[in-house]
């Protein structure tokens, strides 16, 4: 029996996914897992939000000197390829929703907010630290994009939101000439 009297699906038909490697898995949903996870920093057990925002800081000093738009061209398709990715996950095993190993939002994020960095260790270290207090407290309206559902769209919207945010505040600081 697939279905319950309820319609909804019985435990015992849902796919156990905690391990986004593990050796069951299709090749697509490996390919995916390795995506979301960013090459499996989402896979590390303490902090992987930070561990992925990290990554993606690294991941962004590797872009150098590209130019402003090449830059916003990549964040913007890799924001639209992960949606695809994590949404195919989704429909593939019905328990990954926002799953804690999905890291590739909060490497959007960083991305997002590291537009406005100026090169200086100090603002770095501040770009790090309020981008990681936004996605970790959500305050509104980040809170809201997150309660809305947890399908690619919203897991990724909420950490870019929390970068927007990021290079809002940054920027308003940079303006007061906090970072000198």
């Amino acid at each position: 029996m697939l279905f319950s009297d309820s319609g909804v699906p019985p435990k015992a038909t849902m796919h156990p996914y905690q391990n986004p490697f593990g050796l069951n898995l299709s090749l697509g949903e490996r390919i995916r897992s390795f995506w979301v996870t960013m090459g499996g920093f989402g896979m590390i057990p303490w902090g992987p939000g930070t561990w992925g925002s990290l990554l993606g800081v690294g991941l962004y000093m590797l872009a150098g000197n590209m130019s402003l738009h090449l830059k916003v061209g990549i964040i913007i398709a890799v924001f639209f390829l992960s949606i695809w990715m994590i949404e195919g996950l989704q429909r593939m095993r019905v328990d990954v929703q926002d799953a804690s190993w999905i890291v590739i939002d909060e490497g959007v994020g960083i991305w997002i907010a590291l537009l406005g960095w100026d090169g200086s260790l100090s603002m770095l270290i501040a770009l790090f630290v309020l981008f990681r207090l936004l996605d970790i407290f959500k305050p509104f309206p980040i809170s809201a994009i997150d309660e809305k559902g947890h399908t690619g769209l919203f897991v990724m919207l909420d950490d870019v939101l929390a970068g927007v945010f990021t290079w809002s505040l940054i920027y308003i600081l940079s303006m007061l000439r906090v970072f000198v």
